[in-house]
């Protein structure tokens, strides 16, 4: 693989190398962030359960208007299933959920 770096809108250049290394990491083995659980808790708490992978940090995030998404909590799993709690739907009509890991 060949990666060839430029500079486009003629801004600052830190120094004069010629390579770079990329980087490729192979997550074939890694498991499929989902949802497998969706709890009300109480009037102001939902509880969200996702499969995940042991050791990975995951972060949850909400939205009322998908352009907006607010990072609700971020975690790292200590087993192949991670629980987050949302406690701010009072007062929301609907809420959407989306989880990444990085």
């Amino acid at each position: 693989m060949n990666l060839t770096l430029g500079n486009p809108i003629g801004g600052l250049i830190l120094d004069s190398r010629k390579t770079a290394t990329l980087t490729i990491i192979d997550n074939t083995n890694s498991v499929p962030i989902q949802f497998t659980a969706v709890s009300l808790v109480s009037a102001d708490q939902v509880r969200l359960t996702l499969s995940t992978q042991t050791g990975r940090p995951y972060v949850l995030q909400a939205t009322t208007n998908f352009p907006n998404w607010v990072s609700i909590q971020t975690n790292t799993a200590t087993t192949n299933f991670l629980q987050f709690f949302d406690n701010g739907v009072l007062g929301s009509r609907q809420r959407f959920y989306r989880a990444a890991s990085f």
